[in-house]
């Protein structure tokens, strides 16, 4: 910030590069791709194939959800008004922001904070995108309100306090992440009930294989853990690798909705692993068809007797220990 007489004015530096071409090196970056063009049409056609997935939800406007988040686009669009330029034409400074310059990024903004109200996975991208211009503003907010009230400066006192509450603040945050490490290095761990920790271990210990129908969000893990002994209904890649019908045919048998019974009926599945909150599991202990074999406080377990899972059944009806694995590692993979 440059303080003249006539007020606080905000200095730019000079682009070497336009933002014209980096916006279109940004829109062709994503095309050194295997399928080039296609992959936009290919994000173009599924956009709209997620409205079961949690994280393609919109956000609530008027909830308490999301609530850091609003307050950050409110504060994004606060800061466009103290950008906003105060003068025109001739009267204009150099240093001054241009109208065209603050015009663009409120659209860009806007349009940010649309994508981000209609899909909550890009609450994130806006965190990311907004932050930079915050600063900015903040810096410039703070200036003006410095020149109207001289009296707001801190005194050397209350700058010394608020950056020693910075630095414990810091010194705490790493420390924690200092303990982890020193805890469990640097390797990825999971959540026993976010996945199919114990479930997964259970299954390995008796020597299940074959078909097995889980929640997309746990097909990875599973495949990791089971490597070819196992094949997922579906996972993660979703309509990257699966065709719709069996999109369809999965949310229908999670949901309990018309048709659930097709993912049991009309595929070879050996194998059910559901999440306990979902309301499915009651119809499955009514199927003639599956035995129930476990269960946790994250999953249930049932089995489709036959000749892939007959030999693992009689394993485990001789087992005098079902599920006493109570130190389990959590590590990835």
């Amino acid at each position: 910030f440059v303080r003249k007489s006539g007020g606080v004015e905000l200095t730019f530096p000079k682009r070497s590069i336009p933002v014209a071409a980096c916006g279109l090196v940004a829109l062709l970056a994503p095309m050194v791709n295997p399928y080039g063009w296609e992959l936009y049409a290919y994000l173009a056609e599924t956009l709209d194939m997620h409205d079961q997935i949690s994280e393609w939800y919109p956000v609530e406007l008027f909830s308490d959800q999301f609530l850091r988040f609003k307050l950050m686009v409110a504060a994004t669009f606060a800061g466009l008004f103290v950008l906003w330029p105060r003068t025109e034409g001739a009267k204009r400074t150099a240093e001054e922001p241009r109208w065209p310059a603050i015009v663009w990024r409120a659209a860009f903004y806007a349009f940010a904070a649309y994508a981000a109200f209609r899909h909550q996975r890009h609450t994130v991208l806006f965190a990311v995108v907004a932050t930079p211009f915050l600063v900015l503003a903040a810096n410039r907010g703070l200036a003006l309100l410095r020149l109207r009230w001289p009296e707001l400066r801190p005194s050397r006192a209350v700058a010394a306090a608020v950056t020693a509450g910075a630095v414990v603040i810091s010194l705490f945050q790493v420390g924690v992440w200092v303990r982890n490490f020193d805890e469990h290095g640097a390797q990825i761990r999971y959540g026993r009930l976010d996945y199919p920790v114990d479930a997964v271990e259970f299954l390995k210990r008796h020597g299940f294989s074959g078909n097995f129908a889980m929640p997309f969000e746990w097909g990875a893990y599973a495949l990791t853990k089971f490597g070819p002994a196992a094949n997922v209904f579906i996972d993660g890649r979703f309509e990257a690798v699966y065709p719709q019908p069996v999109i369809q045919d999965y949310f229908a048998f999670m949901n309990g909705t018309e048709g659930w019974e097709r993912l049991l009926d009309e595929y070879p599945t050996d194998v059910v692993v559901v999440q306990r909150w979902r309301e499915i599991h009651p119809r499955l202990f009514e199927r003639s068809d599956l035995q129930y074999v476990y269960s946790d406080p994250a999953s249930l377990v049932f089995v489709r007797p036959g000749p892939r899972t007959d030999e693992a059944l009689q394993r485990l009806a001789a087992s005098n220990s079902r599920n006493d694995f109570p130190r389990l590692a959590t590590y990835f993979p």
